[in-house]
């Protein structure tokens, strides 16, 4: 069904006309055989898209990952991001988003993108297309299914740094998916309906006004018991009720037939045929439509009628999404020729027509699992796998194994590491490395109390995501673009470049991160995404090597400081709160690379064999004098310069609002860079003692240093205090 709803639609034909750069596939069925072997290979918006997300039901989920091993996924996490979402219901909507620079087309409907929703299944879909300069009359409803993938992709039960940065990249390529403030281009009557905070069936009813004449449902699924009927009634008090579905395939029940209202004829259910080119349809589409004088309000989507689907939210039932369309003239519609438009419907009359089946597409249930497995990501250096995981305190002290599992049901079993609160990570070998670029590999968290497996997660797949024309990581492509996004992208890119060991790609960074100086408020999309720094856990295998790499950085990380604080002074003259993300941002940068620099140099001086040269040490105390003068600035500048102005313009509620993200790794970042003294402090009479040539053991002298004796005291009071004033102020507690 095409977007004006009234013409048959070729559903095939709409995903092979046009190319596009970026997809997004919401769907609760999923053929792992039909996606990969034929769709991403005949289909033009899939066969060169270099970023493709299929987000799909836990179940249906652990059923392809798990499943005969024929049939398990060979290209899901390395050609395209396979991403479970779990809910009390099923996730359930069917969305496909497909998006270029300046062009995109959105799916909607009943259809599935498996092999009977694309070709043979009976089904009710709606194609909206946009074109920049040419047909944007399409752009609000576009940008509402893009809000909406983007509220799912931010969700906290559901979100990873890989399918944030899928959206990123759909946001950055084509940022007139997210503009705000511009005129419409039509008056549109099309609303995309979902349950995410407020029910369907509410947003349906919303614009309808009782009594109403007549209310048609088309659907294959139903509850068990009618309920629902009496929620219609109490609503909407219609005086007709008309449910159209198809016997043989619904899973409708006797006790439909025994509502009051059928037998008094208020209610009427019908059975219908559906065929395409006189072959048989098995009937998918949902639909609801209210009629009141010569006027319908249309919706269709994935909701069947359903109590999960229609009546609750995502905290206790289903993931749904349906198309609303109001006003549209019955006559044009003509509701029943709509749903059946064969012409073919039966009343039915007595149970003894009825022939039901279970229904075929709720039944998926997820195994339950203690230890919640969130994400597993390839680092770039390919020599280790990061884990995010929700473990609980009880099994916390036991032995953690990660399970891989490759083709031919190869496994391989490796202790993790505990990273942080909530993070861990595996070294790999280079064999298993290759394992895990050419296929889907399955990893699973198991607890050992002894010999006893205790507890175990969930499965997933490894994310390996690779650039479809180059073969190498998305990762390293999208690095600088991400990095720019916000402070915690930033500490996630570093994180990574670091653990890659990487130094010249490191370099690159450092060259060319541009973060841009904005106004713009602090996105949704990253306000709950955790800025966590590792303590610099991917230098440690370089060991002493760090000496040379941090040398070879040092010009590069100043440059870096010089360019951005340039932009905090901008910020200085605008002093507007809604830039205040964007400072910080630049300021937790800029710290960030310092506190790198630092951590870095530790590390290799902790590895090295030998005393430093004269001419050694004399390079380190000079460079780290650079960085601890400009950590200085950097806290006055946020302190006095920024902060304390603010709070003469601004309500200090609204301005702890802005920096509340942001205050834990402000504090952090202070005290680390304090505490490395200490640090430094017991290096230099251990390891960087040399002996004279009397035989004694003489450490390295500071000299003018800020690190010295006589220097060391007034500048961390004065640096905590610069820290201390913002958090007395705001209240905050560390």
């Amino acid at each position: 069904m095409a977007r004006k709803t009234t013409s048959r639609f070729d559903l095939h034909e709409a995903l092979s006309k046009h190319s596009y750069d970026h997809a997004v596939i919401c769907t609760f069925t999923f053929e792992t055989t039909f996606f990969e072997e034929y769709c991403i290979e005949k289909f033009n918006s899939l066969s060169n898209n270099g970023n493709i997300t299929v987000l799909l039901d836990r179940g249906t989920y652990d059923k392809a990952i798990l499943g005969p091993e024929s049939q398990r996924p060979q290209k899901a996490n390395l050609r395209y991001l396979l991403h479970p979402i779990s809910v009390p219901g099923v996730f359930h909507p069917k969305i496909f988003l497909f998006v270029s620079r300046t062009r995109a087309r959105m799916i909607i409907g009943s259809a599935n993108f498996t092999r009977p929703g694309i070709t043979s299944n009976a089904e009710i879909v709606g194609r909206y297309d946009y074109e920049h300069g040419k047909d944007e009359s399409n752009k609000d409803i576009i940008q509402s299914t893009f809000r909406y993938l983007t509220a799912i992709g931010e969700h906290e039960r559901w979100r990873s740094d890989a399918l944030i940065s899928n959206l990123q990249a759909i946001n950055r390529d084509a940022p007139w998916l997210t503009n705000v403030g511009e005129p419409k281009a039509v008056s549109r009557r099309d609303d995309l309906l979902h349950n995410l905070d407020t029910s369907i069936w509410e947003q349906i009813i919303a614009t309808a006004e009782p009594p109403v004449d007549t209310v048609y449902i088309l659907s294959r699924y139903f509850d068990a018991h009618p309920t629902i009927i009496d929620r219609v009634v109490t609503d909407l008090h219609p005086r007709k009720i008309k449910i159209f579905t198809q016997n043989g395939v619904t899973n409708m029940t006797p006790d439909w037939l025994r509502h009051p209202l059928l037998k008094n004829g208020k209610v009427e259910i019908l059975f219908c045929q559906y065929k395409d080119g006189g072959c048989s349809q098995p009937l998918h589409a949902k639909s609801i439509i209210i009629e009141k004088d010569g006027k319908c309000l249309l919706c269709f989507g994935s909701a069947n009628f359903t109590s999960a689907a229609l009546l609750r939210t995502v905290r206790s039932g289903n993931v749904e999404v349906m198309l609303k369309t109001v006003d549209v003239p019955s006559e044009q519609l003509q509701p029943e020729r709509f749903l059946d438009p064969g012409n073919t419907a039966v009343h039915l009359k007595s149970e003894k027509e009825l022939q039901s089946i279970v229904s075929d597409e709720e039944i998926i249930v997820s195994a339950r699992h203690a230890i919640n497995l969130i994400e597993a990501t390839l680092d770039l250096s390919g020599e280790t796998i990061n884990l995010k995981a929700d473990i609980p305190s009880t099994i916390k002290d036991v032995r953690l194994i990660a399970s891989l599992t490759f083709p031919q049901l190869a496994r391989k079993s490796l202790e993790l590491s505990f990273i942080s609160d909530g993070e861990y990570s595996i070294n790999i070998s280079k064999d298993i490395n290759q394992r895990v670029n050419s296929h889907s590999t399955i990893i699973q968290i198991e607890a050992y109390s002894g010999t006893e497996k205790i507890a175990d997660s969930n499965s997933l797949l490894i994310t390996n995501l690779k650039d479809v024309k180059t073969d190498k990581p998305v990762k390293r492509e999208r690095h600088i673009k991400e990095a720019q996004q916000s402070a915690a992208q930033f500490f996630i890119v570093l994180r990574d470049l670091i653990g890659s060991g990487d130094d010249e790609a490191l370099l690159v960074f450092l060259n060319f991160c541009d973060i841009p100086f904005t106004g713009a408020p602090r996105s949704p999309m990253f306000r709950s995404v955790r800025l966590i720094w590792d303590g610099g856990t991917g230098m440690r295998s370089l060991g002493e090597k760090n000496l040379k790499i941090y040398t070879h950085l040092h010009e590069a990380a100043v440059a870096f400081f010089d360019k951005h604080f340039r932009k905090l002074r901008r910020h200085l003259e605008s002093r507007d709160l809604n830039g205040t993300a964007n400072f910080l941002h630049i300021f937790l940068a800029m710290g960030g690379i310092l506190r790198a620099q630092i951590e870095r140099a530790l590390i290799g001086l902790e590895s090295k064999s030998a005393p430093l040269s004269t001419e050694e040490w004399a390079t380190f105390r000079k460079h780290m004098d650079t960085y601890y003068l400009k950590f200085k600035q950097l806290m006055v500048c946020l302190s006095k310069e920024y902060f304390l102005p603010l709070t003469k313009e601004y309500t200090l509620g609204d301005i702890r609002e802005e920096f509340k993200p942001d205050l834990q790794p402000i504090h952090d970042l202070c005290f680390d860079m304090i505490n490395y003294r200490e640090r430094l402090e017991g290096l230099r009479v251990s390891r960087l003692s040399r002996l004279n040539s009397t035989g004694k053991l003489i450490a390295p002298a500071y000299f003018y240093c800020l690190l010295g004796p006589e220097l060391w005291p007034k500048y961390s009071l004065e640096v905590k205090a610069e820290l201390e004033r913002v958090e007395r102020i705001i209240g905050y507690a560390a």
